[in-house]
């Protein structure tokens, strides 16, 4: 967790004690669409409602619901960029000091070589409080030069453990807005500035 996010409970209204989980598979962030899956033991896990992985599950009646984001949303949330770069000397520090200037935190970083050329495709782990301040993060290392380009990662693909995430440092995220089944859990959301 980033430095200055506060620890205090979740709320999530109409169900109190229920426990709350981000999945790592896709990484929902404030301003995404996003769907509630109960799961047995792990309580309410949120996914964005075009995760890849939910659409591939079978579900009993019951286990998905829809839910929102709260309009008062604090703390950060873990998202994923990949930048597709021409490989030079300094260009790491480059992209780094530009996440930082957009005021988000780096939490991961790995790359690899991209078709044995020349260029790189480098993976941040990033911490962000919504989709909008995500979008600004992906502008601003667009604007450097050797920058092919850059698009969130929506998938599992930084972590080694594909568990839920417990929700810690957010406050009034969540609002259930109907205890069933949603009609139709994926649709073709938008995303934050893809390229």
């Amino acid at each position: 967790m980033a430095a200055g996010a506060t620890k205090t409970a979740l709320t999530l209204r109409g169900v109190e004690g229920v426990a709350i989980q981000y999945a790592k598979c896709c990484r929902p962030v404030p301003g995404d669409a996003i769907i509630g899956q109960f799961r047995k033991g792990q309580g309410l896990i949120v996914h964005s409602r075009d995760c890849a992985t939910l659409r591939k599950q079978r579900f009993d009646g019951g286990e998905l619901v829809d839910v929102e984001w709260a309009p008062d949303v604090q703390g950060v949330f873990d998202s994923g960029v990949r930048v597709l770069v021409a490989d030079r000397r300094g260009l790491l520090a480059e992209l780094a000091t530009s996440i930082g200037d957009a005021d988000a935190n780096i939490d991961t970083v790995s790359m690899e070589r991209a078709d044995g050329g020349g260029d790189v495709a480098m993976f941040f782990g990033v911490q962000v409080r919504d989709r909008r301040h995500l979008a600004n993060v992906m502008r601003a290392l667009r604007r450097i030069p050797d920058v092919h380009r850059v698009q969130r990662i929506l998938e599992k693909g930084l972590e080694s453990d594909s568990q839920p995430q417990p929700v810690v440092g957010q406050q009034a995220l969540l609002e259930l807005k109907f205890l069933r089944p949603p009609d139709h859990f994926v649709s073709g959301g938008d995303h934050a500035d893809r390229n």
